[in-house]
C-alpha cells in the first residue's frame, strides 16, 4: 500500500484503542489465563518463557555490586560520567556513588545474613554522613551524585537526589528495621525527615511526572514511617493533583517514554507497596492503569519496540529496564531480551512479586497488526500559547512509523521514529535529530504532519531553549556559535541494502525488505540555501543517514531571532521494497511572517513563522 492511498488505513483514538484491546483479550486469551495470552506475532516469545525470577536477579545483583565495592569508604565505586550538567566529575574518573551504595544496602538487606546486615549498615552510616542536614543551607536535604562531589560542588547540584534517596531510606524503614540498630534507625528516620523537608519545600508539580510521583510516594511513606499527619496530607494531595492532570491531559508531559512510562509505574507501584492511605492508593491504583493503558496501545508487536514520537529517551531500541518491565508484568517477552542483558537494576527486586499489568490489556502486546492501522493520542491538552501534544503512530505487522505534531530537538527527545524487522530477528531503528557540530542541539522546533506510513516535516530554530539541554545552558545573551549545523535522517541496521544516491534526491535508505525514502523541501539558513548530503557515520558502518546542512564553514555566532528565514522541509516515506514512491516534494508559499507546508501525501498543512520574535 503506497503512501498516496493512506485513507485507506485505519485509523483509531486511544480510547477506540483500548477498547479494541478489551475485545481482543475476551478472544485471544483462554478462561483460565490471567496475564499471559497466545503471542500472535513472532517477536514475542511464548508465556512459558519465564522471567527472571526475584532470587536470580538479586544474586546477579549483589555480585555485580560486591566488584564495584570499596570497603574502605564504605561506597559503590563507578566511573564518573556526565550527561551535560549537574556534575563536573570527568569521564571516566573513578568515584563513588550515593545513590547505587544505598541501593546496595537495600540488595544486602534483602539477602538478610548477619554479615550483609553488618556491610548495610556501614554503607548507610557513610550516606547518612554525606547529606546536607543544615536546614539553613540552599542544599538541606540533599546529597551529591558522588562523594567527591558534595551538592555545593555540583553544576547545579540535583534537588532529585532528596526523591531518590528518600525512597531507598523509605523502603529500608518500611521492610528492614528490625534488623538495624536502634541508633542507625532513628538516624535513618531523622534522614528521611530532612529528605521530606527539601521535597515540600521545592514542591514539584505534575509537570514533572517522575519526581512528582516519587515525591509523592516519599512523603505518604514517611507521613505513615514516622507518624507525620503534615507529610502524608501533602503526599495526598500532590498524588490527587497529578491524578486530576492525567485525566484533564489524557497522557504525561514526558509523552511516551520508554523510561519515564517505566519507572512512573514503579513509582506508583510504591505507593501501593507502602502506603496504606485509602485516598492515596485510589489515586495511585487509577495512574496505574492509565499508564498501561497508554503503554500497551503503544507497543508494536511485530518489532517488540516501544513505537511512536519518544520524549525522555536514552536509547534507540528498547532498553533493558522497559523490556524488564513488559516481561515480568504480562509474561511475554520481547524477542531479543536476554537474561544475561537484562538490567541489574535492584527497583525491579523492590518491586517483587510483581503487581501484573491489568489483563483486559495484555494481549494488545501480541495483538495482530497485519491490517495497517493508525492510532493518534492526545497526551498533552493545550495550554495558553502552547498547543496540544499529538502523537500518530502507523502499524504494520512488520513495521512501525510515528511521530509528534510539535516537539524540540533537544537530545532526550525523538519526534520522528521508525522500527521494522531486517531479518528475522533483526530490527531496523531510523530518528531525526539536529546536530551543532556534530552534537544534538537542543535549540530547534519541528511541526510535523503525518497520515500512514508517510509525513511531512518542517524544522525551525527556536528562542528561550538551551543548547545540548532544553532549559539548563540557556546562554544568557540568547546567542549559540556553531561551525556545522544540519538536520539528519539516520537509519541504523546491520543489514543495511547501500542504493545509489542522487545528488538531487529524493534519497533511500534500506535495510532488509523496507526503506525510507526523503523528499527534499526548502532549506535556508539566514535566508541562504543549504544543501544536502548523504553519507555512512564514521563510528558505524552500520548507519547511514542523509543530512540537511544548514551551515557549514567557519565558526559563526547567531541569536535564532535575529536570524532570516532559517528552516528545513522534508518528506518521508516508510515502504515495502516493491511499493512506488511518491513523486511530488514538499511545496510552500510565504504570506508575510508566516509560511504554509503541504506535501501531497499528507493531508493538510503545517504553518510556521518565517522569522522569529525575541
Amino acid at each position: 500500500m503506497s503512501c498516496r492511498s493512506v485513507r485507506a488505513f485505519t485509523s483509531v483514538k486511544l480510547h477506540t484503542l483500548i477498547a479494541i484491546s478489551g475485545v481482543l483479550a475476551a478472544i485471544l486469551v483462554p478462561e483460565t489465563a490471567t496475564c499471559a495470552p497466545k503471542p500472535l506475532l513472532p517477536l514475542m516469545t511464548a508465556p512459558s518463557s519465564s522471567p527472571p525470577s526475584r532470587q536470580a536477579l538479586l544474586k546477579a545483583a549483589l555480585a555485580s555490586c560486591e566488584q564495584r565495592f570499596d570497603p574502605a569508604d564504605n561506597l559503590i565505586t563507578t566511573n564518573g560520567a556526565s550527561p551535560g550538567y549537574h556534575t563536573r566529575v570527568k569521564k571516566g574518573q573513578l568515584v563513588h556513588s550515593t545513590l547505587i551504595s544505598a541501593q546496595y544496602a537495600q540488595l544486602l538487606l534483602m539477602s538478610g545474613s548477619p554479615e550483609e546486615v553488618i556491610r548495610a549498615s556501614s554503607i548507610l552510616e557513610r550516606l547518612l554522613d554525606l547529606q546536607v542536614t543544615d536546614p539553613i543551607s540552599i542544599h538541606y536535604g540533599i546529597w551529591g551524585w558522588f562523594s567527591e562531589e558534595p551538592p555545593e560542588k555540583m553544576a547545579p547540584a540535583d534537588w532529585n537526589w532528596a526523591d531518590f534517596m528518600g525512597a531507598r531510606f523509605a523502603e529500608i524503614l518500611h521492610a528492614h528495621a528490625a534488623a538495624l540498630d536502634p541508633a542507625l534507625v532513628r538516624r535513618l528516620q531523622a534522614s528521611l525527615r530532612h529528605a521530606c523537608n527539601a521535597i515540600v519545600k521545592r514542591d514539584i508539580g505534575p509537570h514533572y511526572t517522575n519526581i512528582c510521583a516519587m515525591g509523592a510516594a516519599v512523603t505518604l511513606a514517611a507521613g505513615e514511617l514516622l507518624d507525620d499527619p503534615a507529610f502524608l496530607a501533602y503526599g495526598r494531595r500532590r498524588l490527587a493533583a497529578q491524578r486530576a492532570a492525567l485525566v484533564a491531559n489524557g497522557g504525561v508531559p514526558e509523552y511516551n517514554s520508554p523510561h519515564y512510562g517505566t519507572v512512573f509505574i514503579l513509582e506508583l507501584e510504591r505507593v501501593l507497596r507502602l502506603v496504606a492511605d485509602p485516598a492515596a492508593r485510589a489515586d495511585a491504583e487509577a495512574m496505574r492503569r492509565r499508564m498501561w493503558e497508554l503503554t500497551a496501545s503503544q507497543f508494536h508487536p511485530g518489532t517488540g519496540q516501544w513505537a511512536g514520537a519518544q520524549s525522555r529517551i536514552y536509547h534507540d531500541r528498547l532498553a533493558p529496564d522497559p523490556a524488564l518491565l513488559i516481561w515480568q508484568r504480562t509474561g511475554l517477552r520481547p524477542r531479543g531480551v536476554k537474561e544475561s542483558t537484562l538490567t541489574l537494576n535492584p527497583d525491579f527486586l523492590f518491586h517483587l512479586p510483581a503487581l501484573a499489568c491489568p489483563p483486559d490489556l495484555v494481549a494488545r502486546f501480541a495483538a495482530d497488526t497485519s491490517a495497517p492501522f493508525e492510532l493518534e493520542q492526545t497526551w498533552m491538552a493545550p495550554a495558553g500559547d502552547k498547543p496540544a501534544v499529538q502523537l500518530r503512530t502507523w502499524f504494520a505487522e512488520d513495521a512501525t512509523l510515528g511521530s509528534v505534531n510539535n516537539a524540540t530537538t533537544w537530545v532526550q527527545h525523538r519526534p520522528v521514529t521508525a522500527y521494522w524487522r531486517d531479518s528475522e530477528a533483526g530490527i531496523a531503528s531510523a530518528k531525526v535529530e539536529l546536530l551543532k557540530d556534530g552534537r544534538a542541539f537542543a535549540s530547534g522546533r519541528v511541526r510535523i504532519l503525518q497520515n500512514g506510513p508517510c509525513l511531512l516535516l518542517v524544522l525551525g530554530l527556536a528562542t528561550g531553549q538551551g543548547d545540548w539541554h532544553v532549559s539548563l545552558d540557556r546562554p544568557a545573551d540568547g546567542r549559540f556559535s556553531s561551525e556545522d549545523l544540519r538536520l539528519r535522517v539516520v537509519l541504523s541496521s546491520s543489514h543495511l541494502r547501500r542504493t545509489p544516491a542522487d545528488s538531487k534526491g529524493p534519497w533511500t535508505l534500506a535495510a532488509g525488505d523496507r526503506r525510507l525514502v526523503i523528499h527534499p523541501g526548502l532549506l535556508l539558513f539566514d535566508g541562504l540555501p543549504g544543501s544536502w548530503e548523504t553519507g555512512t557515520s564514521t563510528d558505524n558502518n552500520d548507519e547511514v543517514y542523509v543530512d540537511a546542512i544548514l551551515h557549514q564553514g567557519p565558526r559563526r555566532t547567531f541569536a535564532p531571532h535575529e536570524l532570516a528565514e532559517t528552516c528545513v522541509a522534508l518528506g518521508l516515506e516508510l515502504l515495502s521494497a516493491d511499493q512506488p514512491a511518491a513523486t511530488s516534494a514538499p511545496q510552500s508559499t510565504a504570506e508575510g511572517n508566516l509560511r504554509r507546508w503541504r506535501w501531497d501525501p499528507v493531508k493538510g498543512e503545517i504553518e510556521a513563522p518565517v522569522r522569529l520574535q525575541p
